[in-house]
């Protein structure tokens, strides 16, 4: 199911007159809810209705969590809760790939949204909802349900009750988000996808260093990619008054550490292992050993989460590996400037973070280390191939790094909007123009609605 950006303009147009047009302050909402279950029930069909008996299941069991008698009922509301996550990871995503009579999109998030509401209920964090069409919102609210972020109910439910409005602030943060994330999606992921494809369609030519430029070059595009669209969905939301949270550090491709790239990257999907997963088992695992052994297990959820496969078994506990190893050596590196340790920093985590991603992106494990750890000397390669896509892609990417340096932790439409107008719609116009000049057609799903 490719994103189809002709839905989603039509989508803020819809919403933007239905919100105008309604008078009830407090109820605007309902014209989001309504668009949101019209256009999921157009892209998934009859999975609609698995989307609704989840979304009751969530809000009667939440209303009856406080009463249950024992842990037993708990266990199974929560195991009933997983049960179409499981089907569609276990059974749909292997047998029925090539349907698009029944797809399960977006219940990852979905999946994950309602059990943080539940288990927050069940902790005293959150008093259960009365209001059904609320709470079906905030699992299918069309703006996160495809690609996250993830969302905590507290954060995002109030904002439905009162932030809901169309002035010229929001209008404006909106549309420069969207403008950022059509740049990022079209100049450089379409741009970076060309380059993985060449290579990991054809390993049979594109061999030995080859394929670890593929995965530098899927590395930068999965960022690209998956932050391009997550920029778009939040300054769609944010034309309509709902701030979503932000998902990636700005430079996160730049961190110095496996470490501090896992602090910037998937930020809402690790916050939810981390406080859900972890940090409750770490009471009961408090020796150190036992604590590393928790780590692992978090990372392999957090690769099986995207799918149950040796692959993502195998980048789990190597991610989690990679963190304690670098536990353990950091105190060795110390006597280094900090400067001198950031950049070698960098430099060593794109080299490890670039066979990794060899990992995530290959359909064939085994095929992929055969083929890096290999070299054809009789194959053809068009080195001019490659070359040309990088040269292209360069320019536009250091634009965007200098943007995202500049903006430090402020998120891109509010360090946009305060730079001087002329500045600014120098910036706006060449944006548009990359696009128009340099931008590929999307031609392919984004890569995370897989997940």
């Amino acid at each position: 199911m490719v994103l189809n950006f002709t839905l989603l303009f039509l989508f803020i147009l819809l919403g933007v007159t239905g919100i105008f047009l309604f008078n009830e302050e407090k109820k605007k909402y309902h014209v989001l809810l309504i668009l949101s279950l019209l256009f999921y029930l157009f892209i998934a069909k009859i999975a609609f209705l698995i989307l609704i008996v989840f979304s009751i299941l969530v809000f009667e069991s939440g209303k009856h969590l406080h009463k249950l008698p024992g842990k037993i009922h708990y266990f199974v509301i929560i195991a009933l809760c997983l049960t179409p996550l499981l089907i569609d990871k276990i059974y749909l995503t292997s047998k029925l790939q090539t349907s698009d009579y029944f797809k399960l999109i977006g219940i990852s998030y979905v999946s994950f949204n309602g059990l943080s509401y539940l288990f927050d209920i069940k902790k005293g964090y959150l008093k259960p909802e009365t209001n059904y069409f609320l709470l079906l919102l905030y699992l299918i609210y069309l703006p996160y349900i495809f690609i996250g972020p993830l969302h905590r109910y507290r954060e995002i439910a109030g904002q439905f009750k009162e932030n809901i409005s169309l002035n010229n602030l929001n209008l404006s943060n909106g549309f420069r988000l969207v403008l950022w994330g059509l740049f990022k999606h079209f100049v450089l992921a379409q741009r970076l996808s060309i380059t993985v494809e060449t290579i990991f369609k054809d390993t049979g030519t594109y061999q030995g260093p080859y394929v670890y430029i593929g995965g530098f070059a899927f590395f930068l595009y999965l960022y690209c990619d998956f932050s391009s669209y997550v920029d778009i969905f939040q300054g769609v939301s944010q034309i309509f008054g709902i701030r979503l949270k932000s998902n990636f550090r700005n430079q996160v491709y730049a961190s110095h550490s496996r470490k501090h790239f896992w602090a910037g990257w998937h930020v809402t999907l690790n916050h939810w292992f981390r406080d859900y997963f972890f940090y409750p088992l770490s009471k009961y695992f408090r020796a150190k050993w036992q604590n590393n052994i928790l780590m692992v297990l978090t990372f392999v959820l957090i690769g099986l989460w995207h799918e149950l496969s040796i692959k993502f078994l195998v980048w789990g506990m190597l991610n989690a590996g990679w963190i304690l190893t670098e536990n353990r050596w950091r105190p060795h590196f110390a006597f280094l400037p900090n400067r001198m340790r950031e950049s070698l920093g960098i430099a060593y985590h794109i080299m490890g973070a670039s066979f990794l991603a060899i990992i995530f992106r290959t359909n064939d494990l085994a095929g992929s280390m055969q083929a890096l750890f290999s070299f054809n000397h009789s194959a053809a390669v068009d080195n001019w191939v490659i070359a040309k896509q990088f040269m292209y892609i360069i320019p536009p990417f250091v634009l965007m790094d200098y943007i995202n340096r500049k903006a430090g932790e402020k998120r891109i439409d509010e360090y946009i909007g305060s730079l001087h107008m002329p500045v600014r719609w120098c910036f706006y116009l060449s944006l548009i123009l990359l696009i128009v000049t340099m931008g590929i057609p999307t031609s392919s799903d984004a890569y995370y609605v897989r997940f």
